[in-house]
């Protein structure tokens, strides 16, 4: 996929009702780079089983604090894999996965859970600073790209942001103020969800100035029971979210 391509993509996205501004499509188009490219790709619409799809984005802060409990964490996201293929949905949901410390990094382009591969310590090695905006922001250009070639393929889509953190940004080259203008328009489209889990931290504060909805959030302590239980519910509240119709799962918090 090509830079003028995915600038196409984001040019639909924005001439769709309740569109991008120019401000956000601006953002995505100076982001565009060989790893939020990357991420943009994923299965076609003729490899879905149907003509409906969930699109689930987890952004996992892998900063040197998490060092701590890099084995619970990645114990708990391949459980959290598990869940979702053993789910009655699981055919309608493709997973993209990003890991951030001083820089982003892209696990994996939208899979079917059953291609998803398990985290393991090679590629989840905690150290460094938390470059949290810049990973969000990467996980924002490739989705919007992504999911306009499905919609502009006929597939009713839903996307599912989750970022786990357990600090404040220290390392991003973008602001808080570029993540917020872009999620503004995303949560003007019915069919995405933004939320975040904070360990260890005011995950309040931290979604005021991303521009995240405060009922997305979930706080919890930095210790391995506390990790287990939110990327499990996380894999339940995707989930439902795949069931749900398009623009109903605005009407209750994500994690409720």
């Amino acid at each position: 996929m090509s830079i003028s391509s995915i600038t196409d993509l984001f040019d639909s996205a924005a001439d769709e009702g309740a569109g991008m501004s120019q401000a956000s499509v601006g953002l995505m188009v100076n982001n565009l780079n060989a790893n939020t490219m990357l991420g943009a790709q994923g299965a076609s619409a003729d490899d879905l089983a149907g003509d409906q799809v969930t699109l689930f984005v987890e952004i996992i802060d892998k900063s040197g604090s998490m060092g701590v409990v890099q084995d619970t964490v990645i114990h708990a996201y391949n459980e959290q894999v598990r869940a979702l293929k053993a789910s009655k949905m699981a055919d309608s949901i493709l997973m993209s996965t990003w890991t951030f410390s001083t820089r982003s990094e892209l696990l994996h382009g939208y899979l079917p859970l059953d291609s998803v591969p398990d985290l393991s310590r090679a590629v989840y090695s905690p150290d460094d600073l938390t470059a949290l905006y810049d990973a969000i922001l990467d996980a924002f250009t490739s989705v919007v790209a992504y999911a306009q070639t499905l919609i502009d393929a006929g597939i009713q889509v839903k996307v599912v942001v989750v970022v786990l953190t357990d600090g404040q940004n220290n390392a991003s080259r973008h602001s808080a103020a570029a993540v917020a203008t872009i999620a503004a328009d995303l949560l003007k489209k019915e069919y995405y969800t933004l939320a975040l889990v904070a360990f260890g931290v005011d995950g309040l504060d931290i979604a005021r100035e991303i521009g995240f909805p405060t009922a997305n959030v979930m706080d919890e302590d930095t210790d391995a029971s506390s990790i287990r239980r939110a990327l499990g519910t996380i894999s339940s509240s995707v989930i439902r979210t795949s069931q749900t119709l398009v623009g109903a799962q605005g009407s209750q918090s994500f994690f409720s």
